[in-house]
């Protein structure tokens, strides 16, 4: 999105010249720039142009949500569609947003194009262009405030990017939790995204990556975050499990599941069927391990 474009759009509604809103923080040309969409400025240069509009930076967000609002709605039919697993529907919507693209040129309409290809390559076999998937990387990463938008399409397109795209991505959302407020829904996207990729890496038995990704979510979460906690409370359960401390992992496993039972018995199945899972592989291996004759007191995935 062109965080420029919307500045320019509230600096003009309030009757002020570049020269008004600058003040000497930056020069004229280089505001025009940002404006236009040719160039980028520093996060605090940022909140010293909107403070000159005379509104707080946190109305400043709030104007980008609401510009974002069409692409939620993109987003929100996107969505549905691969929830039901609409292989057809999601094929038009990646030619209607290609050929909104073509026509508007808003780039917004490409990446909301790239996002549905990925989701749509956990139905069936989509070919992905390489530099698609870098494209919608870079312009996440190059996003200096990421907004629901941003956040969403991370979430939607995160596990069909490479490995290294990722690794780039986890690393961003880890840095920037600390820039968060407790109260900010970004923040809660990202805990969102970061334990879902941690169930990820750990069926392909990158369990140390887990345990690191896990520490951070965990020293940012609030006191009263009670979803989070009881959600790392079942992937800590399932740590155990894939270590071999198989007790101590079910006992943890059994007690947040309980927790989700309550309040969303649909989640509560989904932890269900994801603990069968690891109890399966972890029997399978141990089963194997005997056989071999050897006997140890961890095991874990491959």
């Amino acid at each position: 999105m062109n965080i420029g474009t919307i500045y320019r759009d509230l600096r003009m509604e309030r009757g002020l010249t570049l020269k008004d809103a600058t003040t000497g923080e930056i020069s004229y040309s280089q505001l025009s720039k940002f404006e236009r969409g040719e160039s980028s400025i520093t996060i605090h240069h940022l909140v010293n142009l909107v403070h000159n509009l005379g509104i707080s930076f946190s109305e400043f967000i709030a104007a980008i949500e609401k510009f974002d609002s069409p692409y939620k709605l993109y987003i929100e039919e996107i969505d549905s569609a691969y929830k039901q697993g609409d292989i057809a529907a999601l094929k038009v919507i990646i030619q209607t947003h290609e050929k909104l693209y073509l026509e508007t040129n808003q780039v917004l309409f490409r990446y909301n194009a790239i996002m549905t290809k990925l989701l749509l390559n956990d139905l069936t076999e989509v070919e992905i262009a390489e530099a698609d998937k870098v494209a919608i990387s870079d312009y996440i990463l190059n996003c200096s405030i990421w907004t629901t938008y941003e956040v969403i399409l991370l979430g939607n397109s995160l596990r069909g990017l490479t490995m290294p795209l990722q690794d780039l991505l986890v690393h961003e959302m880890v840095k920037k939790l600390p820039t968060l407020q407790e109260t900010d829904a970004i923040k809660s996207h990202l805990f969102s995204i970061l334990i879902n990729v941690c169930f990820d890496r750990l069926r392909s038995g990158r369990t140390e990556e887990v345990k690191d990704i896990v520490a951070e979510v965990q020293s940012e979460l609030s006191t009263n975050a009670y979803y989070f906690k009881n959600r790392l409370l079942f992937l800590d359960g399932i740590i155990q499990i894939v270590e071999g401390q198989s007790d101590e992992g079910l006992s943890k496993c059994h007690k947040a599941i309980q927790v989700f039972e309550l309040f969303d018995p649909p989640f509560a199945k989904m932890h269900r069927d994801e603990l069968s899972y690891y109890r399966t592989i972890c029997t399978i291996s141990v089963s194997n391990d005997s056989k071999d004759g050897e006997s140890s007191s961890s095991h874990t995935l491959s």
